[in-house]
Order: C-alpha cells, then sequence, then structure tokens
C-alpha cells in the first residue's frame, strides 16, 4: 500500500489495487461521515467501442449507460438498494457524460455498506421482465425533462456547439433509443465496462473504532475486507477497451437555437467550445484550474460585471457559469434566467469584447483571485465526499499520471500560486473565443424573436 501525506495541507490518502481494482483511501479524523464512491469510467459519451480481443466495433442505443446504472440495483433477490436502509446508510448514483459513480454514506456500519455497494456493482441481473419496467419509468423521466426548459435549453445549447461528438447527445438518450435497448445490450456493455480495471473506489472518513485507535490499523481492515471479499474474488481485468470518437471539427455545429415552452421568464445560455482537447496530467490540471479562475474573475457575484447586470436588473442570483472538460471535448457554459435574453447577451459579448482587448485583472486583483482559489480547494477536504468526487474524477480525467496515482491533487495550490495575469489573459483570447461561441434560448410562449 502506498501512502501520500502533504505537510502543507496536513493531508494524507493511501493507494493500493485490489486485484485490478484501483482504491484510494483518505483519512478525515474527526469527520464522523463515512464516504464510498465506486466510479466506472463509462458514460453516455461510450456508445461505440470496440474489445481488444474482438473484431469490429459495436454501436449501442443512446442512453445505455444511464439505463444499465438504474438495473444494477436490481438483482435475483430484488432491490438491493433496501439492504442500505437496513444499515443506516443514504445511497444514490448518477451517470454523466464519462463516468456512472455509485455511493453511500453513513455514521456506522460501514464494512456492511460498502460490501452491499460491491453487490450492486460487481454483480449483474438483467431480468426481461425488469428490463420492461426500467423501460416505462425512464421513458416517463424522459418525456418529463422534455418539457423542461432547463434541461431543453442545455440540449440545444450542446447540439449547436458540437457537430458530431456524443457529449451533443442527451445522457439519458431519446424514448426512441431507450425502447430498443435489451437485456442482451445490457450485459454486453456490461461486460465490456463493468470491470475492475475500469473503475475506481474511492474511500473516505473517519474510520477509526475509538479515539485511541490506529489510524492505519483500521485502515488495514478495510483492505482486508476487500481481499476477502467474495464480489472481488477472481475478477480480473478481461479485455481491453477502444472507444471510438468521431473527428470533431473546432467549429462550432450552429450558432443559435430559440424554442418557446411553458414557462414564466426566458432561459439563455452561452456555451464556448474548448478547443485545446487531448491533454492529460499537470497540463490538464493547469488548464482546469485557469478556466475556472478566469470564470470566477469575469462571472462570479463578487465581479464588476456581475455587479452591473444585477443592478440593471438583467440578471438574478441564479446567474452563473462552470467550465467542464475532457481529453476528447471541453466547454464553458454561462447561464441565466433574464426577462432580456437579447439584450443580456449582447451586453455579455461586449463586455468580453473589451476585456480580450484590454485587461483582465490587476496584480492585486489575481492575488485575490488565488487565496480565493486555494481557499476553495482546502475546504474540499471537509467534506468527505466532495473529496471522493475530487480523487474519482481526477482518476478517471487522466490528470493522475504516477505510477502510484493522486499525488496531483496537492499541487493544486503551487499550481494556483504559479498563474499570472499573462495566463488568465492568453486563456480569455484563447478559450473565451467568439468564433467559438454558440447560444441557446428558451422563451414563454408568446414571446417576440430571439437573439
Amino acid at each position: 500500500m502506498h501512502k501520500v501525506f502533504n505537510k502543507h495541507l496536513n493531508e494524507k490518502y493511501f493507494f493500493t489495487r485490489i486485484g485490478a481494482l484501483p482504491v484510494f483511501i483518505i483519512p478525515k479524523s474527526g469527520i464522523n461521515e463515512k464516504v464510498a464512491a465506486l466510479a466506472v469510467n463509462y458514460g453516455s459519451i461510450d456508445n461505440s467501442w470496440c474489445r481488444s480481443n474482438e473484431t469490429g466495433s459495436i454501436t449501442v442505443p443512446e442512453g445505455i449507460a444511464h439505463f444499465l446504472e438504474h438495473q444494477q440495483f436490481k438483482k435475483e433477490s430484488g432491490d438491493v438498494s433496501m439492504e442500505f436502509a437496513r444499515f443506516g446508510a443514504s445511497y444514490n448514483a448518477g451517470t454523466g457524460n464519462t463516468s456512472t459513480t455509485y455511493y453511500f454514506q453513513s455514521a456506522d456500519n460501514f464494512l456492511d455498506n460498502l460490501n452491499i455497494l460491491l453487490k450492486v456493482v460487481m454483480t449483474s441481473y438483467f431480468n426481461p421482465e425488469n428490463v420492461a419496467k426500467e423501460k416505462s419509468i425512464i421513458e416517463q423521466e424522459l418525456r418529463m425533462y422534455n418539457d423542461m426548459p432547463g434541461f431543453k435549453v442545455y440540449d440545444n445549447l450542446m447540439s449547436n456547439l458540437y457537430k458530431y461528438h456524443p457529449v451533443r447527445i442527451s445522457i439519458g438518450g431519446t424514448v426512441a433509443s431507450v425502447r430498443t435497448i435489451t437485456p442482451e445490450l445490457l450485459a454486453k456493455c456490461y461486460q465490456t465496462f463493468y470491470q475492475p480495471a475500469n473503475m475506481v473506489l474511492v474511500i473516505c472518513g473517519d474510520f477509526t473504532e475509538s479515539r485511541r485507535g490506529d489510524p492505519e490499523a483500521d485502515i488495514d481492515k478495510i483492505i482486508q475486507a476487500l481481499n476477502q471479499s467474495p464480489y472481488l474474488q477472481g475478477r480480473a481485468d478481461e479485455t481491453g477497451i477502444i472507444r471510438n470518437m468521431p473527428d470533431e471539427p473546432a467549429e462550432i455545429n450552429s450558432h443559435s437555437k430559440e424554442e418557446k415552452m411553458s414557462t414564466s421568464t426566458s432561459s439563455l445560455l452561452i456555451g464556448y467550445k474548448e478547443t485545446r482537447t487531448g491533454l492529460e496530467g499537470i497540463p490538464l490540471l493547469k488548464q482546469n484550474i485557469l478556466s475556472d479562475m478566469l470564470l470566477d474573475l469575469i462571472f462570479s457575484k463578487s465581479s464588476k460585471l456581475y455587479s452591473k447586470l444585477y443592478e440593471a436588473k438583467m440578471i438574478d442570483d441564479r446567474f452563473g457559469c462552470g467550465y467542464s472538460s475532457h481529453q476528447t471535448y471541453g466547454f464553458t457554459i454561462i447561464s441565466a434566467e433574464t426577462d432580456r435574453p437579447e439584450v443580456l447577451y449582447q451586453r455579455i459579448m461586449s463586455e468580453l469584447d473589451k476585456l480580450a482587448r484590454n485587461k483582465i485583472c490587476s496584480r492585486r486583483e489575481l492575488e485575490e483571485q488565488k487565496r480565493k482559489m486555494i481557499g476553495k480547494f482546502t475546504w474540499v477536504f471537509n467534506s468527505p465526499m466532495a473529496v471522493a468526487s475530487l480523487f474519482a474524477g481526477y482518476y478517471f480525467s487522466r490528470i493522475f499520471k504516477n505510477p502510484e496515482p493522486g499525488q496531483e491533487v496537492y499541487e493544486m495550490s503551487g499550481l494556483i500560486k504559479k498563474i499570472t495575469t499573462s495566463d488568465i489573459q492568453k486563456r480569455l483570447k484563447e478559450h473565451l473565443n467568439p468564433k467559438h461561441h454558440a447560444i441557446s434560448v428558451v422563451k414563454p410562449l408568446g414571446r417576440g424573436a430571439g437573439a
């Protein structure tokens, strides 16, 4: 077992492998909550692939990763989720563009709940009757989402930004695609992606059994339990996976789309398509940090632009933005609920143009931003769930590159301190480039033409 300690943060973690399964254990003394997250490197964009021991590729229906997540709680004995309640744990699962994560939180009975989590993910049961019932449930969900402005405006933006990349497709798929999912296809996806080497287990919390307990001895008990788990016995990395991704142009697919729906106010999204994809390790981490700092400087509630827009009553406290990245895609989204989407859009574009031609911030403002970012980063370590999400996300995004991964987490503060105003200005011109932006608007029924 590999141990890493950072004296500046006073934080440590342990890394090991149980067979092919990578495992991070992050002890948090004095925090009663215990968390385990078992994540699979498989999301909605993985709808075409081939296995290294097979010839030919397979393409599966859109939304099947999300469907599979739902099915994993259904076993021959019934709904396994009820077992978590018996041991006092809250649980959930979620499917994103690039991964599927199953997790629980508990104060006690940690090893019992961990065993249930392994059972949920490491075993499968695709009963035709269960699959048929799930189709009906997910179809209802999709119809509900299609009637929600927030989902519609997002889906339209992604189809504006991306021409071929499957990130443009809704995570849940469509009613038509869900109807084509079969038990056989679910089994194929499970056998391909739910392999230990294509997963990561992150455990975080205070595992000492008493105040005088030895934390490392208690961690050894967790490792022993994992080694003895019947759900991990004989589970090796069977085959490699080659994911088929289309060649996506740097240009956006289309500039704008507007729809009218039953809503009280307009929803506006402005998206910027990332052109610097394919990064890994520290370069990818630095790009993420720069993007987050840039957006916070321009759009946070403490920014000059936010104050101007808020005082002009063009936005409310639902205004926000965020950056998302992966090896094969990346984007920034600026979102607002507003009665004047055209005016707000023009105002934001004008301000971004001024910032690109002038100076986004002074050295003093940048130093303040650095302290703010470092504070946000260190706060993460107060939440076991936030820590688990951080480690799992970085593991799959290939930010972790060391033979014994994870040390990159502790390099964040150092990277933040090295950021210069030139770095920020370069990132602004490179990423928030008007040539790579698109917009999506949803307006109330009866409103006039859009941006």
